[in-house]
């Protein structure tokens, strides 16, 4: 048990995904038990989470990325995040414009405000455990090195 010590919120409209976006979800949920590919039932709801990520940094702001804060990347932003001060009031939206591969890269906000990209995240980790690489595609992707980049706002 424990005490209430504040509420952090601000309005906000949940994404809906299309169709397309449910049946994507739904084709990839598999398990490997035992070296066998089990393919299970699911079910998805037709918005985004609300809360995709929290960071809560140094300084005591916190950083919200919402369920829109991944579409932005046909606009060339990498992230978008609500942010809130130490007292846990709305100050901000920030977006994040930086070079950023969604399906291979990862993106990740330091509690000393400056963001790492790993670049090949996935490629790399399917390389090290034997997952994918079947079509051209893949195989492409799997030759790109492992990168950290670090970025500091100036």
């Amino acid at each position: 048990n424990g005490n209430l010590v504040a509420v952090v919120e601000r309005e906000y409209e949940s994404r809906r995904r299309s169709g397309d976006e449910v049946e994507d979800m739904a084709s990839g949920v598999s398990m490997n038990i035992n070296g066998e590919i089990v393919e299970l039932d699911s079910e998805f709801v037709d918005t985004d989470p609300a809360i995709e990520e929290i960071r809560v940094l140094d300084d005591g702001s916190m950083w919200v990325m919402n369920g829109h804060g991944e579409e932005l990347e046909r606009d060339g932003l990498a992230r978008s995040y609500d942010v809130f001060d130490a007292d846990g009031r709305f100050v901000e939206i920030v977006h994040v414009a930086m070079p950023f591969d969604d399906e291979q890269d990862r993106l990740r906000l330091l509690d000393d405000g400056r963001w790492i990209v790993i670049e090949n995240l996935v490629s790399a980790w399917n390389s090290m455990y034997g997952g994918r690489g079947d079509d051209e595609e893949d195989a492409l992707a799997d030759d790109e090195p492992l990168q950290i980049i670090c970025f500091q706002e100036i």
